[in-house]
């Protein structure tokens, strides 16, 4: 089926389409630490087809979800729209489950369209640049109901073409997502085996003798450390956001750090102005967070590691973010794990400085005290952990040839 050349396609207006909106905007809600879930801006991601439940941090009881939702809930196959904030973002779901109230839409379509094939039109780039056309302005992003209703989009007449699409779109979305979990497993193997040996001691050769330190009771042979005798840290470069492009040197942003996997990969900008080497970093390198705006503060202190898959040329580190520099015989990754444990995050987060930004600062990184195992352990752990991080590598690669071509797919068709 030549998808571009298809005759049967007419133009019409998002609303006549649309069969329900559930629009509960308005007053918030009462709620509770638990119950039916209260879908928020931030549970609709680009990095997901679905509504990201595990980020709802509000809920309601039975009481307010039977009598104050106005115009009801989300039901399977609604498509969830952000009107301030990300907006561009889009979500589809796939159960009755959840409501939405402030910030947040969501669509329900007449039934001779297909939920999944419209779910793509919505995030294709085309229609991303309709909604950001549409934004009123104001502290933050946002569109009127009415003007995102009044949009228009170019779709099949025939449902059955609508599906052939989403078929095609979601098989390769589908892949990518078991990708990822088989990435998130990995991960978590690695960050279990740090933990048996290098946190609960288990590891080969252990004899069981331990001796007094300042941490507490620590293997024989093995000493208390800090930070700062294996990595020395520099800041990166102070940015001209103008100067961003969809070409140009690759550059590392706080978004970079995911605070709970390797990277992010929506950290990842282009910048087209000046840099100097000592804002440049090396695949392999490890990158800290000196800042944080999350409620929960998961970013301050977390690390990220450069990914092969970034290539060779220069890669730029912006401000806000600590490039890692090791002086000593524990590598990047290994440092990557410590920093990933509950002990790290705790005293990090205990020497942040700020309310609504907080802050990190060098020698709060480099006072972090910790077991340091003799250098033929650390060797054993980095031999073991090199093979997980190799099949990681792989996997980012195919992931990121799947997006471009799911993403040029959809460039393609949406471009009718």
């Amino acid at each position: 089926m030549n998808l571009t050349s298809s005759k049967n396609w007419k133009t019409v207006k998002l609303g006549d389409l649309v069969f329900k909106v559930i629009d509960n905007r308005g007053k918030t809600p009462p709620v509770s630490e638990s119950g039916f879930e209260l879908l928020e801006v931030n549970a609709i991601t680009e990095k997901s087809r679905f509504p990201e439940y595990q980020l709802v941090k509000k809920f309601v009881d039975q009481d307010i979800y039977n009598s104050w939702f106005r115009t009801g809930h989300i039901q399977k196959g609604d498509i969830i729209i952000p009107t301030v904030g990300t907006i561009g973002n889009v979500a589809i779901s796939l159960e009755n489950r959840g409501s939405v109230a402030q910030n947040l839409i969501a669509l329900r379509f007449q039934k001779n369209n297909d939920p999944l094939f419209l779910y793509y039109i919505l995030s294709a780039p085309k229609f991303k640049k309709q909604i950001f056309n549409l934004d009123i302005g104001g502290v933050q992003p946002s569109v009127k109901v009415p003007h995102l209703l009044d949009s228009e989009i170019i779709i099949p007449e025939s449902i059955e073409e609508q599906k052939e699409i989403a078929d095609i779109l979601g098989s390769l979305d589908d892949k990518i997502e078991l990708l990822r979990k088989e990435n998130k497993t990995l991960e978590s193997i690695a960050q279990t085996l740090f933990k048996e040996w290098f946190v609960d001691f288990n590891f080969p050769g252990a004899t069981g003798k331990m001796i007094d330190s300042e941490l507490g009771l620590i293997p024989e042979g093995w000493r208390v450390g800090k930070l700062g005798e294996f990595i020395n840290v520099r800041g990166g470069l102070s940015y001209d956001g103008n100067l961003i492009s969809k070409k140009g040197t690759p550059m590392l942003t706080m978004g970079f750090v995911s605070g709970n996997k390797r990277f992010e990969w929506s950290g990842l900008k282009f910048y087209t102005g000046k840099y100097k080497d000592q804002n440049m970093v090396e695949v392999g390198s490890l990158v800290i967070a000196t800042r944080d705006v999350t409620q929960d503060r998961i970013l301050i202190g977390s690390p990220a590691l450069v990914p092969k898959i970034l290539g060779s040329s220069d890669i730029i580190v912006a401000t806000n973010l600590y490039i890692t520099e090791n002086i000593s015989y524990l590598s990047n990754k290994f440092l990557y794990w410590l920093m990933r444990t509950p002990e790290y995050r705790e005293r990090i987060v205990g020497a942040c400085k700020g309310t609504t930004i907080v802050m990190i600062t060098k020698d709060s990184i480099f006072d972090y005290e910790f077991a340091v195992p003799p250098k033929g352990i650390a060797e054993k752990f980095d031999h073991i952990n090199d093979h997980i991080f190799n099949k990681l590598e792989l996997i980012d690669i195919e992931i990121q040839t799947l997006s471009r071509l799911r993403d040029d797919l959809l460039n393609k068709i949406f471009s009718v």
